[in-house]
């Protein structure tokens, strides 16, 4: 979001005024939080698809949706219900960066009570 924010900023305000944003966009993110995690979860997804281990959909969130649950209507925007028919197999795993350890890995547990 900042470096496509900074880059419409170059386009509509164009040098030199253009390098300020840039310096501040620069800046934030080289002092921000770096992780791997997604990077490692999607490419454990795309791994297990590839290896041919897939499942098939839970009936409760198929197209008929019988029994689903719409976690908009819940709080936090989550609800407990059946994602996967086998074992919740976990893609992501919280980096050891502070957002990650101290707000994912807390709102995780939260809504999971890991």
């Amino acid at each position: 979001m900042i470096a496509n924010a900074a880059m419409n900023a170059c386009e509509r305000i164009g040098m030199p005024e253009v390098r300020i944003i840039l310096s501040h966009a620069t800046v934030y993110l080289a002092i921000s939080s770096k992780s791997n995690s997604v990077y490692e979860a999607i490419d454990g997804a795309l791994a297990d698809i590839k290896n041919g281990e897939l499942q098939e959909v839970p009936i409760n969130i198929c197209h008929d949706n019988v029994g689903y649950k719409y976690p908009h209507s819940y709080s936090d925007n989550f609800v407990k219900q059946k994602y996967m028919n086998k074992k919740r197999k976990k893609y992501y795993k919280p980096g050891n960066n502070k957002n990650e350890k101290d707000d994912s890995r807390k709102k995780l547990n939260k809504l999971w009570n890991e």
